[in-house]
């Protein structure tokens, strides 16, 4: 069964829950069968079915039957089987060459020996139009890296917490109370899809002609009906299809944003970023997992310099703390062994980089103005983990790209492959009944959860959390773009944003109009009694302001 959607046109996309997903592709514009779910969810559950329920619904489990909460549904409705309703192998190969995949991303373990030859080419409506005819494919491999040194960062105590030793030690802490003095109107940022490619290097990554060169260079990606293999070409300077609206702002885009988060830092004075992942493009910190928790590899040190560090930096951004979550290409995109324990670790040799675990709670206040937040950081990338043969280019556990002894137990993570699958939506379990306690004991005047995965994931729990734990807003990323659904009828009335335009990676629709909501950043006021939300896009134009108000606890 096929469970694609008809496309909107992104500049469309803040209509009442139009909720859009990263796995589009070509014309067609997928919704995601947890999305899916949630919108069965949000029409037909009833709110005790909602409480304790852990099946989910026969339409979703249709789709998905390898998911945990399905088993009784697969065992009553005589499912088929999970491998069914997959779209075959050649449909997720990239246009053109079977081997197109690895002539953009070289740097891949699953390149390193070609790819078997398919029986049959991809199926005609995933070719290029027959008209193009590039003149160049990319086929850089990274030249041989210099051998990394020894990182000179090191690891101390902060945030009251020692450097952890597993990345599952701090699960569900709380970093130290930050507290926030002065009557001053009070501002912080969010931002998320961000981290651009890094060419140059211990561990270079280089899609296109001119990407080995000092970055940040963005990740080039399809968009609409443009395939990723002819946006690779426009990257390139090469030929150009006139469908993939490649403009001058998409060539070095992460850096077009900051620099207006720069300029809005140095008037508003932001106390702190909130940041919903994919921090590093393609596929997290370049190295793999494993490395020991208390030392930074010279490879982390160098991503964070470069991507992170250099980039946000200037009045009003210096020592801000960056309050961060994991985004599915932090994990490794479409496998789980790269380094995004060194993403931790990376917390305690940072003055502003904070990811002290996988899920975990910032606490701020506000003492002179008598109100405080409460920060429930969380991990989704579950989302995008499924079967071992399925969806292999969006599966972080997936057989196809992950190494067959990928591990990351040394430092507390999946013990192999067969291991991941379980070892993430276990996470997610004790996610959901850790937030829920959080909010019931909670203090503070405003409870805000911080994610990766977009609105419209887990759509029923979070409409749960809004009607019956007092949850006051969902901040998200994502889709690669800027949303913002205000009083969403699907989540229950809670307002979700989606903050996806960072700029790491291509955006979802064409930048160059005006008022574009492609590539740009949030800004949010905050007092005791109200948020207001701003949109503010690569070019300092701000799209509007949206405003929320503390949700009672209604238990």
């Amino acid at each position: 069964m096929r469970w694609r959607l008809g496309c909107l046109q992104v500049g469309l996309a803040l209509t009442q829950d139009v909720l859009l997903d990263d796995e589009c592709r070509e014309a067609d514009c997928a919704l995601t069968a947890l999305q899916v779910r949630g919108k069965r969810l949000a029409s037909e559950a009833s709110e005790g079915a909602e409480s304790h329920s852990k099946q989910a619904p026969y339409f979703m489990c249709l789709y998905q039957p390898w998911l945990p909460m399905c088993t009784a549904h697969v065992a009553q409705a005589a499912a088929p089987p999970a491998a069914q309703p997959m779209a075959p192998m050649e449909r997720r190969q990239f246009p053109g060459q079977p081997t197109g995949f690895c002539q953009m991303y070289p740097w891949s373990p699953y390149c390193l020996v070609p790819p078997s030859q398919p029986s049959e080419p991809p199926n005609a409506p995933n070719l290029p139009p027959a008209s193009y005819q590039p003149q160049y494919q990319p086929q850089y491999m990274p030249p041989a890296p210099p051998s990394a040194p020894a990182s000179a960062l090191r690891v101390t105590r902060r945030g009251g917490l020692d450097p952890p030793k597993k990345v599952t030690d701090y699960n569900g802490a709380s970093w130290e109370v930050l507290k926030i003095p002065g009557t001053r109107t009070m501002h912080f940022f969010a931002l998320g899809d961000w981290g651009s490619l890094l060419g140059t290097g211990y561990a270079p990554m280089i899609q296109y002609r001119g990407g080995q060169t000092a970055g940040p260079h963005t990740m080039a990606r399809w968009r609409g009906g443009c395939k990723t293999d002819q946006m690779t070409s426009c990257f390139a300077g090469d030929v150009c299809d006139q469908s993939c609206h490649f403009t001058d702002v998409d060539r070095q885009a992460q850096v077009a944003v900051a620099t207006q988060m720069k300029k809005r830092a140095a008037l508003r004075f932001p106390d702190f970023v909130v940041n919903v992942g994919d921090n590093f493009y393609w596929g997290g910190i370049n190295t793999e997992c494993g490395s020991p928790m208390h030392s930074i590899n010279a490879v982390t040190q160098q991503q964070f310099s470069e991507i992170f560090e250099r980039i946000y930096s200037g009045p009003g951004l210096d020592g801000k703390p960056w309050l961060s979550v994991l985004g599915n290409h932090d994990w490794g995109g479409f496998q789980f062994n790269k380094a995004w324990d060194q993403q931790i670790a990376y917390t305690w040799a940072s003055n502003r980089w904070r990811l002290p675990a996988l899920y975990w709670l910032q606490r701020v206040e506000y003492p002179d103005q008598d109100f405080s937040v409460e920060f429930l950081m969380i991990d989704s990338n579950a989302m995008d983990v499924k079967p071992l043969h399925a969806d292999p280019e969006h599966n972080i556990c997936g057989q196809k790209h992950n190494p067959p002894n990928a591990r990351c137990d040394a430092t507390g993570g999946p013990s192999n492959l067969k291991d991941c699958f379980k070892w993430m939506w276990d996470m997610w379990r004790e996610q959901k009944t850790w937030v829920q306690k959080k909010l019931t004991e909670s203090t503070a005047d405003w409870q805000i959860i911080a994610t990766h995965f977009n609105c419209g994931h887990e759509a029923a729990w979070y409409k749960k959390l809004y009607q019956r734990f007092g949850l006051d807003l969902l901040i998200t990323g994502h889709t690669h773009d800027q949303q913002v659904f205000h009083n969403s009828g699907l989540l229950g009335g809670l307002t979700c944003f989606i903050t996806g335009g960072g700029g790491g990676i291509t955006s979802e629709a064409d930048p160059s109009h005006p008022k574009s909501n492609q590539y740009g950043f949030f800004d949010l006021t905050i007092n005791k009694t109200d948020i207001v939300l701003e949109s503010v896009n690569y070019r300092g134009e701000s799209l509007g302001k949206y405003r929320v108000q503390p949700k009672a606890l209604a238990i």
